[in-house]
């Protein structure tokens, strides 16, 4: 006597025809708001990509979004599936995007221009993929933020303590190795030289340099959160350090060659020497938090006697 075959539902591996027209009219979005993102924030990537050029302590401004594509590359394996649905919190971020250019442009803060770009960029992310694809893109859409240069006050801000800092601590640092150091101000002086920690040396370049390595390293390693956040947190007092360490080193070498092109060269030079110390820095802090905690496995009674008796 033959069975009766049980009926099982058909399934397609193809997507259905609704699920292809709702693809279809996403894609067709996205292109849509990437026209309208370049039509309406032309003039502030123009200005971005000026103050990449033209201001040494933001020409790292050209690497951020190559790096911010290797991230997604990266993280590629655990990018969640897109649900086929348009979300309203999408829009949302948009029009917080566009609130916040425009309060930019009525207080005449350029850098709230460039962050509400970040914003709008997050907004259509999560228009048509929702909150997982959001928080899955959220390393590459947060590093954006380094390519936007500060506002005028806050990098005043940073820059005056940061002049202090460093020739206060390079002049204890002279003083250290035996020379005749002496600070006036932000000026040091040793001998006949005198050396000015300018605003373009009060570190805020590698200050900023050094904070986004860090942030790199967090991204790229797979380590702890609480490790990574001490990373991120130490780059400030590891960029701080650098910066005395090269400047103390320009005096010295200062002393040995006394040309004004191979001083020029000197100083030049310098500035890539600092974000190497740093990353040294970075590195050794990264090793002593590996062997400060060791990650050890737990193992049950019946685990441990079985191994005992064996």
């Amino acid at each position: 006597m033959k069975r009766a075959a049980a009926k099982l539902p058909k399934t397609s591996a193809l997507p259905s025809e609704a699920a292809i027209a709702l693809s279809r009219i996403q894609a067709a979005a996205v292109a849509a708001m990437a026209a309208i993102l370049i039509w309406a924030y032309w003039p502030t990537m123009i200005n971005l990509v000026t103050a990449w050029w033209n201001v040494d302590d933001y020409s790292h401004g050209f690497l951020v979004i190559p790096l911010a594509v290797i991230f997604l590359y990266w993280r590629a394996a655990s990018r969640p599936s897109f649900d086929g649905q348009f979300h309203a919190a999408g829009l949302g971020m948009i029009a917080a995007a566009a609130a916040l250019r425009w309060i930019g442009a009525n207080v005449f803060i350029e850098a709230f221009d460039g962050w509400s770009l970040i914003l709008y960029v997050v907004g259509i992310v999560w228009l048509v993929g929702g909150w997982p694809v959001v928080r899955w893109a959220m390393p590459a859409l947060g590093f954006l933020f380094f390519m936007v240069p500060l506002p005028y006050r806050m990098e005043t801000a940073l820059s005056l303590p940061l002049q202090k800092i460093a020739a206060r601590g390079s002049c204890w640092l002279l003083q250290s190795l035996g020379q005749p150091a002496l600070q006036e101000g932000t000026t040091l002086v040793i001998r006949d030289i005198h050396l000015e920690i300018s605003r373009a040396c009060s570190g805020l370049r590698m200050f900023t340099g050094v904070i986004a390595l860090a942030y790199v390293f967090a991204v790229l390693s797979k380590r702890p959160w609480w490790d990574k956040v001490v990373i991120l947190v130490g780059a400030i007092p590891a960029a701080i350090v650098a910066n005395i360490i090269r400047i103390t080193a320009t005096a010295l070498l200062y002393r040995v060659f006394a040309g004004e092109a191979i001083r020029q060269s000197i100083h030049d030079f310098a500035g890539w020497f600092t974000i190497f110390v740093a990353a040294i820095l970075l590195g050794i802090l990264s090793q002593y938090l590996k062997r400060l905690i060791v990650e050890s496995q737990v193992v049950g009674n019946r685990e441990l006697l079985s191994s005992s008796v064996s």
